[in-house]
């Protein structure tokens, strides 16, 4: 048995237990009923045949497509239901951001700081090489005057990395919104974790960090 996957397939519920949690209240979510049917199919997958990875991925997959909407419009109000999207970044606190993450943040449209990186991974699609599509990147934005920050990650892993950068992400309370992968008929299999938190941003970016120092290759 793979221990890899049984890993991936570990993180994988959990993920599904933390998402179902978050739309189990929600009055507005016009894709529930697909959600819902996602989600059963893919924990019958899983349970009944979980080493068949190319069904178990694209349901993953579906199933972070279909939340997208509904955890891009949360992100847009605070709890007193003010638009925070527009509110400002200060360039000062994005050099922060990105020396505390050894990167350089740049602030975007006034409102978001984001601190981008390849991975020099040798991946190949079908025998091809490329270097161009596997990234990292970490933001934040509607910043409060409270010092709270959405802050939100993205980052391309090999499979063997998984398992330890997930952990000491979710260790740190940081939650973990998605593990699925991107492209299909590449060698090594690529998988992308997504990341995310409600607390002051040069926090974030310290666990990130600490996160980040698990990783077999290195960021650029």
């Amino acid at each position: 048995m793979n221990t890899e996957w049984e890993d991936y397939l570990e993180i994988a519920g959990n993920w599904l237990d933390e998402v179902e949690a978050s739309v189990k209240d929600l009055e507005d979510f016009a894709e529930r009923n697909a959600f819902e049917q996602k989600v059963t199919k893919l924990r019958e997958v899983m349970d009944i045949d979980r080493q068949n990875e190319t069904v178990i991925m694209e349901l993953m997959r579906d199933v972070d497509y279909i939340c997208g909407p509904f955890r891009k419009a949360l992100s847009e109000y605070d709890e007193n239901g003010e638009n925070v999207k527009n509110r400002n970044v200060d360039q000062s606190i994005c050099d922060k951001f990105g020396k505390i993450l050894n990167g350089k943040g740049k602030v975007e449209d006034n409102s978001v700081c984001s601190v981008k990186f390849k991975r020099d991974i040798p991946v190949k699609f079908k025998g091809k090489p490329s270097t161009t599509v596997f990234s990292a990147n970490v933001l934040f934005e509607s910043l409060d005057e409270e010092g709270n920050a959405l802050n939100i990650g993205e980052i391309a892993l090999l499979q063997d990395e998984v398992p330890n950068f997930v952990k000491e992400i979710a260790g740190q309370g940081i939650v973990v919104g998605a593990i699925h992968n991107h492209w299909i008929f590449t060698d090594p299999i690529i998988i992308y974790v997504h990341f995310q938190s409600i607390e002051p941003p040069l926090e974030f970016a310290e666990k990130v960090a600490n996160a980040f120092s698990t990783l077999r290759i290195p960021l650029v």
